[in-house]
Formats: structure tokens, sequence, C-alpha cells
């Protein structure tokens, strides 16, 4: 019985062990780091539909204007640069972007962007589909008011097109989006290896009690 209970206990480590994780961003470039940059105005880009200058994104619907600090007074929230998606125009509607992700079937993924904006919103869609954000923790970077918003998808396909859009009225000068994430939970490698390794002993060690009590072996 002792060893019947040392068997379960054990059991129950490995996989609980195997059950720990580490969450994977699909997404390339969310903190808008990387492209080909031209200052046209204030340490801004404005980008125009179409366009692939920063990488990993496409820009869909009007423009956006990417800014890197120090802009006109603004900061990013990770890192040192951000997009507006009002493209620095006060008229709607405003620009947007979009990335292809690669995704896995029937996994759910976790989204996550930071807002600073004067009165217009965000869309967040996947393949078409608007998904719900909902306000976490607001804080401040240099002069900056930003707003953590999160939100979920399951992935249809092994490619899943993710559009972020600028809504709202005309009169909001900026519509501020950074450090955007798209992460999902992946077993940390050494669980992968407990797993494949550990089991295997002790089933083993199973076995071999089993057939010592068969055979009336201490």
């Amino acid at each position: 019985m002792k060893s019947n209970h040392i068997f379960s206990t054990l059991l129950a480590l490995l996989f609980f062990a195997a059950g720990q994780a580490f969450a994977v961003n699909i997404m390339a470039n969310g903190s808008f780091e990387t492209g080909n940059f031209h200052n046209t105005a204030f340490n801004y880009d404005q980008l125009p539909v179409n366009s692939t200058d920063l990488t990993g994104w496409t820009v869909i619907q009007n423009s956006v204007a990417w800014g890197v600090n120090p802009t006109d007074g603004f900061t990013a929230s990770d890192g040192v640069a951000f997009v507006d998606l009002t493209g620095l125009s006060t008229e709607s509607p405003y620009g947007g972007l979009r990335q292809t992700l690669n995704t896995t079937v029937g996994k759910q993924y976790l989204f996550s962007l930071d807002v600073s904006n004067s009165g217009a919103t965000e869309t967040v869609t996947v393949d078409g589909s608007p998904i719900q954000l909902s306000a976490g923790s607001s804080f401040v970077r240099g002069s900056t008011l930003w707003t953590t918003e999160t939100g979920s998808f399951t992935a249809r396909g092994p490619q899943t097109v993710l559009d972020i859009i600028g809504t709202g009225s005309a009169g909001s000068f900026n519509l501020f989006v950074d450090n955007v994430s798209a992460t999902t939970a992946v077993p940390e490698p050494a669980t992968w290896l407990l797993l494949t390794t550990g089991l295997p002993i002790l089933l083993g060690y199973r076995r071999k009690r089993g057939r010592s009590h068969f055979l009336g072996e201490p």
C-alpha cells in the first residue's frame, strides 16, 4: 500500500510539473521598433495605405503615423516607438494595421495592447470578426497616459489575419497603440523532458513492483 501511495504521489507531481508553461508571443514587431523609418514630421513617419515599411505590418484603410521618441511630447509605452492610428489627422475614418499570424487551429490566444487616445477608439478583428477588449491597468510613460487592454480569440486556421483599426468620430487628434501581443501557453522544454523520461520510468517501476509482489519477492 505504501508503494502505491508513493507511486500515485510521484505521478501527480510529474503531471503538475508538465502543466507549467510559459507564454509565447506570436506577434512580430509588436512594439513597432523595426522597419524603414523616415522622419517626415516631429519624428513621425506617415505611412500610406498598403505600406509595409513597418516590419511585420501592412497599413490598411487610409494612413497611420509611426512615431519614435522623442516625438512632439509623447512617449512610447514600450521601447521607443508607437503608432498613431489617426495618421496625424483629426478626420475620420482613421487608419489601421494588419498582420497575418501563424496559429494552431483550435488553440486560444490572449491578445493585449497598450492604448493612449483623446476620444477615438480602436477595433481589433480576427479574420474579420471583432474581439471583445477589456481595459486593465493604466500607467504613465513620460507625459503619456497608457491603458492596457486585453481580449482573447480562438484560431480557426493555420493562419489568422489580425487587424487593428482606428474608429470614432472626427476630432480626435491621437489614437496611439503600442506593445501589441498575441500569446499562447506552451509547456517549458524542461517539462516535456520530464514528462517523456519520468513517466516511462515510473510505469516501469510500477510494473516491476507488481511482478515482484506476484512472485512473492520482498
